[in-house]
């Protein structure tokens, strides 16, 4: 009889366990899908989906031009601190045959892009961060450089990349990092705290559209606001 008490009272604990684990799990996820929530009035339409993590991706338009929002999570070894990243781009062709990309502070594992993979390492031109990196795959992007610093100048720290191609533009930003105390004592992280600031996320659909305007600008009067 005190054997199956036992057992019958560590089924219950165990059940009680998982049910709040179940319960937990829930609210991250239900945070996680609303990080997005606050930016859907910036946009005429949206369209959301959740990846597996329960991280949202969102489609929008603004002003005529479509845009396409997504969070990711970065918690490779690694990193010093699990990170989570907005990728704001405007997958829209544009009028230039070539890619040029610029990485801030890049550490060779950043898994959300192909940066590494482009062929030509090009020095920096004057005004870009010491410890940026600038690549494409034809060396006459380089010409373009130029109109990349004034959005490094914009954004700072919290600015990781920026994408020209002929598909499309790209800003990446950092959008939270771990605790350090939690993350470097116990390994946890719970990314995902804190929904996407409306005016941030205004600023970079903001500085999207105006790259956008200064490569369709005749050559001399290419500037980005």
């Amino acid at each position: 009889m005190a054997e199956a008490f036992v057992l019958a009272a560590f089924a219950a604990l165990l059940g009680a366990v998982l049910l709040l684990s179940r319960r937990r799990q829930g609210r991250v996820l239900a945070r996680r899908a609303a990080l997005l929530d606050p930016c859907r009035r910036l946009f005429a339409d949206t369209r959301l989906r959740c990846d597996a993590f329960g991280f949202p991706r969102m489609a929008g338009t603004r002003d005529g031009l479509s845009y396409d929002i997504q969070i990711v999570p970065d918690a490779l070894a690694v990193r010093k601190l699990p990170a989570l990243w907005l990728l704001v781009s405007l997958p829209q062709s544009m009028p230039v045959a070539f890619t040029l990309h610029l990485m801030l502070r890049p550490t060779g594992a950043e898994g959300f892009t192909r940066f590494r993979s482009l062929p030509n390492q090009h020095d920096l031109p004057a005004g870009f961060p010491a410890d940026a990196a600038l690549r494409s795959d034809d060396p006459v992007a380089l010409a373009l450089a130029p109109l990349l610093q004034p959005l490094v100048t914009l954004w700072g720290d919290t600015l990781k990349e920026i994408i020209l191609s002929p598909k499309g533009l790209r800003l990446t930003l950092l959008l939270e990092e771990a605790d350090r105390k939690t993350y470097l004592i116990l390994r946890e992280t719970d990314l995902g705290q804190t929904p996407v600031n409306p005016a941030a996320l205004s600023r970079a659909l903001d500085a999207l559209a105006g790259l956008r305007a200064a490569l369709h600008a005749p050559a001399p009067e290419r500037q980005v606001a």
